[in-house]
């Protein structure tokens, strides 16, 4: 084994309560910018495209593998879907996240905790010389920040964040990634 590839929300990090908690800033943010007939509505489509479930996030849900670009255009989707028009729709998209943004991970809030264990597998595989890196929709910024947070920046040789293209999960952004690391991922046979 020559590298390992990890993606940071759910594997490298505990996440989910900040992620839980994130996307419901989000929807409440959302709610308080429609009348009230459209907050039941909205509140269900948001639900469902963040894939919130009873303070459990779905591992297919927007929330959990698409990045904040994409939970963006996720949100102003539903607000469309309830009768805004697209140009509103964005602008109340843009302000929710602007404002639940200062509630995760960018603002003052630490970064999830390390899963455990992690830090003695990231000692053993540098140990083994195996080159380590982080694929993530998360942004840049925020991978660096959770990596800073816990003192694992070393560990890590580089990162292929949502900024990259492709982005996960497109195949190529792991090819991308292993070319970057200097390993040659294998081929099917």
């Amino acid at each position: 084994m020559r590298a390992v590839l990890f993606d940071k929300d759910g594997t490298l990090s505990h996440s989910e309560p900040l992620l839980v908690e994130l996307g419901a800033a989000r929807i409440e943010a959302a709610l308080e910018r429609v009348s009230m007939e459209r907050q039941s509505p909205l509140r269900d489509l948001l639900q469902r495209a963040y894939g919130l479930n009873d303070g459990a996030i779905d591992p297919a849900g927007t929330t959990a593998v698409a990045s904040r670009a994409h939970n963006l255009i996720s949100t102003a989707t539903a607000f469309c879907q309830v009768g805004l028009g697209w140009a509103e729709a964005l602008s109340h998209s843009e302000a929710v996240f602007a404002l639940s943004d200062t509630l995760h991970v960018h603002g003052s809030r630490p970064a999830g905790a390390p899963t455990a264990g992690l830090e003695s597998l990231l000692t053993s595989l540098q140990a083994a010389g195996v080159r380590c890196g982080v694929i993530s929709n998360d942004e840049r910024s925020g991978i660096e920040h959770f990596l800073g947070c816990h003192g694992l920046q070393d560990c890590f040789q580089s990162i292929w964040s949502a900024e990259h293209r492709p982005c996960k999960p497109d195949p190529a952004a792991v090819h991308g990634l292993c070319t970057e690391l200097g390993v040659a991922p294998p081929t099917a046979p």
